[in-house]
């Protein structure tokens, strides 16, 4: 089955060097472009290479008028890293350093081949599939296809028809043609989107890669050969060793091969049985062999709109991950692995620090507790810098009429990114997606002079933005978020009074330095991996009675005092000495009981909380805590004062206990 795809993405800006075909007989020297490997069953044959020097190729064109015909190939060599360990680090896990598509032009064209060739296996298993883009990606590729719902299962059977073609080596041709030609073919295969493609192009000559599949046949080894051509696209390459099985290629029709020898003159036929083509403007690999197939994985399917339009079809996107060999795959994989681990997602659930509801609407954050108490201490010591360095705080509306976005130019280069427009009092009103504006008009209500100068401002503000339910990503992508600005910006016409008492225009500068205080504290949360520190923790220690039955213990002096629960009762002391003795608002004070004292370690660890006052008998008897880390474990016994002046000096120096 034809198939036929551009990938015409400002982006990519590698594309391969290219040899026109002339209809006259050319010669072709050893250090050409033209470089394709042959197929035997075990490995590549010959190829045209610096040590050719005496071959020679003469191409011969007896079809009609060609439609730009070139085909070209490029090699590139890899940029892996790998840091060797040294003598003291012997036992430590080889160090890889990965490649990335900027630094490694052979990495990017093994991926963007990778997604021609999952298109190619997607097509063979799913005739009925119609293929879309197949870009390369950060980490790899993927590509569009409408079609039914894909499963796990069938992404294990398009990787192995992966890896069979990836086997067979077969050859990536470019082939140049026109406009025309590129329509006659697409209406041909019937391939809507890649027409749509097709118009959105601006250049006339078009290009096409072929992965060709054709017949083996058996050839002698001999010095030069002539090749003749019959179809659109044709491909020659040197004789195959005498003992193997070489593989030609040709276009649509047949390839006749005229193979001269110093003795002998020998004429072959060459079929094909099938190709895959797709509108492209490259690179690739010369060869699907140049993949390790041990460094393909296909990692997930996903639901994506054509053209990123609500409106348009939702087709099936299949994200691959594609290296130059397994050692940069498994890397990756832990990488991976990693990051899942550190998915400010999962973690804000499993810690209980925010959540999203369904209920209220997606990108719209809830602050729990434990997770407005790390805003809190971001909050503070943002306002504390800043107010020492002479800013001044603003809070301002979070909806203005919507005159002032257009004076802004929000409503012109932003509106798609805001929400709609409300009527109060037949006035139209809108939710803002800045806090410049509001700053603006604070400036204006009086005369600047120069020697106000520099004025700061800045503003811990919420600001609503409109994004696609797919495009939400946890606390990295939301609706409405917490905008750290400091600016005076521009399209207002402010002014002050230089000491020549004359009016200027001031130089106005707009920064955000956390960006977003639900995407900050979304870092946060994956840099430390939900292990804050000692000083960030929500709650930094946690009181641990040692069992329900040493809680109810009767001890001597407490019978004769009437004290049924001398453990519970001495436990809230100590969490209202550490609430009085705190800097901080909150000092996490929670302790826990109906537990053994094993689970209540183990539940306090899971919850990543630093430190354990575990409290039993003998400390409430002698007024004094046994402390566990979780870094340094035990730490042993002291009072309650010095637990609390341990904790308060690793606060303010930034250390643990």
């Amino acid at each position: 089955m034809l198939v036929v795809q551009r990938m015409a993405l400002s982006s990519h800006h590698l594309f391969t060097s290219s040899l026109q075909l002339s209809p006259k007989p050319t010669s072709v020297s050893h250090s050409s472009p033209l470089c394709f490997s042959l197929l035997s069953a075990s490995k590549s044959l010959f190829s045209i290479s610096t040590t050719v020097v005496k071959r020679e190729i003469r191409v011969l064109a007896l079809y009609k008028k060609r439609n730009g015909l070139s085909t070209s190939s490029a090699v590139a060599t890899g940029l892996t890293q790998i840091a060797p360990a040294s003598d003291d680090e012997e036992a430590s896990p080889e160090k890889i350093v990965l490649p990335t598509n900027e630094s490694s032009e052979s990495l990017l064209r093994i991926r963007h081949t990778c997604a021609h060739v999952m298109a190619m296996a997607v097509q063979k298993i799913f005739p009925d599939a119609k293929v879309t883009i197949g870009p390369w990606i950060e980490n790899g590729f993927y590509y569009d296809f409408d079609m039914e719902p894909l499963t796990d299962k069938d992404l294990k059977r398009i990787k192995k028809e992966m890896d069979r073609i990836i086997g067979r080596n077969l050859p990536l041709i470019r082939e140049e043609v026109t406009r025309d030609e590129a329509q006659r073919r697409i209406m041909a295969v019937h391939e809507p989107y890649k027409m749509e493609i097709l118009e959105s192009i601006k250049e006339d000559a078009i290009t096409i890669y072929h992965v060709v599949l054709f017949s083996d046949v058996a050839v002698s080894p001999l010095d030069l050969f002539t090749a003749f051509w019959l179809g659109a696209s044709f491909f020659f390459m040197e004789p195959p060793h005498p003992t193997e099985r070489g593989i030609g290629i040709c276009g649509p029709l047949l390839l006749h091969l005229s193979i001269v020898g110093s003795s002998v003159s020998t004429s072959y036929v060459f079929g094909v049985s099938n190709e895959w083509w797709d509108l492209c403007a490259g690179p690739h690999v010369e060869s699907t062999g140049k993949i390790d197939r041990k460094a393909v994985e296909l990692e997930s399917v996903a639901g994506a709109y054509w053209r990123g339009d609500i409106n348009k079809p939702m087709l099936q996107r299949i994200y691959g991950t594609a290296w130059e060999n397994e050692k940069q795959l498994k890397a990756y994989l832990h990488f991976k692995e990693e990051a899942k681990r550190r998915d400010h997602r999962r973690l804000g659930q499993d810690l209980d620090l925010f959540s999203i509801q369904d209920e209220a609407g997606g990108g719209l954050v809830f602050w729990h507790p434990k997770g407005a108490i790390v805003r809190h201490i971001i909050e503070d010591a943002w306002k504390r810098i800043h107010m020492e360095h002479g800013y001044d705080l603003l809070y301002t509306p979070h909806v203005a009429r919507a005159d002032l976005w257009k004076i802004s130019g929000h409503l012109d280069f932003y509106k798609e990114n805001m929400y709609d427009q409300m009527k109060i009092e037949e006035e139209l009103y809108q939710l803002r997606p800045m806090n410049c504006p509001y700053h603006i008009l604070i400036y204006k209500r009086k005369l600047h002079s120069y020697r106000d100068f520099p004025i700061r401002v800045a503003e811990l503000g919420t600001v609503y933005r409109y994004e696609l339910s797919g495009s939400l990503h946890g606390l990295f992508r939301v609706r409405g978020f917490t905008q750290v600005d400091f600016n005076l910006p521009q399209r207002f016409d402010i002014t002050y009074v230089d000491s020549n008492s004359e009016k200027k225009r001031p130089i106005m500068i707009h920064r955000a330095v956390l960006g977003s205080l639900e995407r900050f504290f979304g870092v946060l949360i994956e840099h430390y991996a939900g292990d804050f520190p000692l000083w960030l923790c929500p709650i930094q220690a946690r009181i641990l009675p040692v069992t329900d039955a040493q809680a109810l213990d009767l001890l001597p002096s407490s019978l004769e005092n009437g004290d049924m629960y001398p453990t519970i009762r001495y436990c809230s002391s100590i969490a209202m000495m550490w609430s009085a003795n705190s800097k901080q608002v909150v000092i996490g004070q929670k302790f826990c009981s109906g537990e053994r004292l094993p689970k209540l370690i183990r539940n306090a660890e899971k919850q990543k909380i630093p430190l354990m006052a575990v409290v039993g008998a003998k400390e409430v008897e002698t007024q004094t805590v046994t402390i566990r880390s979780r870094f340094g474990g035990e730490l042993g016994t002291m009072t309650i004062d010095d637990f609390i002046n341990r904790i308060k000096n690793a606060i303010g120096n930034r250390t643990s206990l």
